[in-house]
């Protein structure tokens, strides 16, 4: 089987649940939300990272201060928040 994970990649329990899957002999991908290196005989890895707490509040204090300031988060909340302000701006 084909598997694919999408997880943080240095979180102990997603790498047990993969190791798992591993060593049962499926073919495993991780998308891994923080830049990581696991030895655990992946097929692939690619890190996509984003920050939870910028897509939901939109403010920056709630991403840990261990967070890489020069990876590309995306702030899906401020978006969302500026489409909206232009709709109501254009039915008033």
């Amino acid at each position: 089987m084909r598997i694919l994970f999408i997880a943080d990649g240095r979180s102990p329990i997603a790498l047990n649940w993969i190791e798992y899957f591993v060593q049962e002999g499926h073919e495993v991908h991780l998308a891994s939300t923080y830049p990581c290196a696991p030895n655990i005989g992946l097929e692939s890895l690619i890190v996509i990272p984003i920050a939870i707490g910028l897509t939901v509040g939109g403010l920056k204090e709630n991403v840990s201060s261990d967070f890489p300031e020069q990876l590309p988060v995306p702030v899906l909340g401020e978006e969302i928040k500026q489409k909206r302000r232009a709709e109501e701006n254009g039915l008033q």
